[in-house]
């Protein structure tokens, strides 16, 4: 895996998505933001910067277990 791989451009459209999983997660909507970061993560997996949003998003959500945001925060470490 090459640092490009990581820090990678975001087409257009995953910009935009990017922007409305922020806006929720700035209006505390968490879940909607999890599901728009994970919308996002379909094109791009390995994206650091994606996976922590989703990663903080689920745990400002109080989730459990694997789905508790912990899981991205390990992948974010093992890809970097």
């Amino acid at each position: 895996m090459t640092i490009y791989n990581i820090l990678q451009e975001l087409d257009p459209k995953t910009v935009e998505l990017k922007s409305i999983g922020n806006n929720f997660f700035k209006q505390r909507n968490f879940i909607t933001a999890v599901t728009t970061y994970s919308e996002c993560l379909k094109a791009y997996p390995n994206n650091v910067f994606l996976l922590n949003n989703r990663a903080l998003a689920l745990l400002k959500r109080g989730w459990k277990g694997k789905t508790s945001g912990l899981w991205d925060v390990y992948v974010v470490h093992a890809i970097s």
